[in-house]
């Protein structure tokens, strides 16, 4: 069995500055969950050393510099993005697979108003 991690672009709620939606998501075979977690809890004690509750790494808040990434600095964060990305790479199927899609916001709209609901993530705090 694989856990899947899904996330999409931007916020739902203010689509009419985009012009497209991308939904991106890794699969992660169950019995390579805790090398994963432990290999990005190495990671997150190494930039945040004291910080024992999960950080979510979102790739646009560590780009952007926001919230606890801000003390970081810009080439920190970049550091931070590539030792994540580096475990992803080493992660090869069938043990995991990494997936990307993008639609034109016109074709969201359309499945929208059928009655089709696309949660935010926003109410999700801690994901």
């Amino acid at each position: 069995m694989h856990l899947l991690y899904l996330d999409e672009s931007g916020d739902p709620h203010s689509w009419g500055n985009y012009s497209h939606f991308t939904l991106g998501g890794v699969a992660i075979h169950e019995g390579q969950i805790r090398s994963f977690a432990d290999q990005l809890d190495e990671i997150q004690n190494s930039f945040f050393p004291g910080i024992t509750v999960p950080i979510p790494f979102h790739a646009s808040a560590i780009r952007a510099g926001k919230g606890q990434f801000r003390s970081l600095g810009a080439n920190k964060n970049e550091e931070l993005l590539r030792a994540i990305y580096q475990i992803i790479q080493r992660s090869k199927f069938p043990n995991s697979a990494i997936f990307a899609t993008t639609a034109h916001i016109s074709y969201v709209k359309e499945v929208q108003s059928k009655g089709v609901e696309i949660a935010s993530g926003s109410e999700y705090p801690f994901c």
